[in-house]
């Protein structure tokens, strides 16, 4: 925290996170089943893979998913596995997890979490982050994405017949 003093008084500010990418989160995703501007109670499952040359996620770190056009956000109410007893809040726009264990090349998911969406779609932005504390700790690793309707992987599975199956 910054100590600002001004012609208007003294202030406060937070000081500017320090960022390290040592790489982004695998495969993250929000779906919700309302795209509609401004919905009420809208659902959010969440997932990201911790990819497998991230650090571990421990018990002291926090995972922290910002909806930063949304309100009225709410704790999910799944966590899907087994990653600890977790510590779920939401501190403004964010949501909190903390006192988990989170394994490189692991899938972590989020069932219920619901908001407000925000009046325009161009806002539907979500940013998945890992960091050493809540507000001003080090973050290891993020994402962005935008919520939507469903996934955007598609599967392809493709035969290839004789001659050419034996290249």
């Amino acid at each position: 925290m910054l100590l600002v003093v001004t012609a208007a008084g003294v202030g406060s500010v937070t000081a500017p996170r320090t960022v390290l990418a040592i790489s982004p989160l695998d495969s993250f995703t929000d779906i919700i089943n309302n795209t509609l501007p401004a919905a009420d109670n809208v659902q959010h499952d969440i997932s990201f893979i911790l990819p497998p040359d991230a650090e571990q996620v421990t018990p002291s770190d926090w995972i922290l998913i910002n909806l930063p056009n949304y309100s009225q956000i709410t704790v999910p109410y799944q966590l899907v596995g087994s990653y600890g007893n977790p510590i779920m809040t939401v501190v403004g726009t964010t949501l909190e997890i903390t006192n988990i264990a989170l394994l490189p090349g692991t899938r972590f998911e989020l069932l219920g979490t619901t908001a407000e969406n925000p009046k325009s779609q161009s806002g539907f932005e979500v940013i998945a982050s890992i960091a050493t504390g809540s507000a001003t700790g080090l973050i290891r690793n993020q994402s962005t994405t935008v919520a939507g309707p469903g996934n955007s992987f598609i599967s392809v599975s493709a035969t290839v017949d004789s001659p050419l199956a034996s290249l």
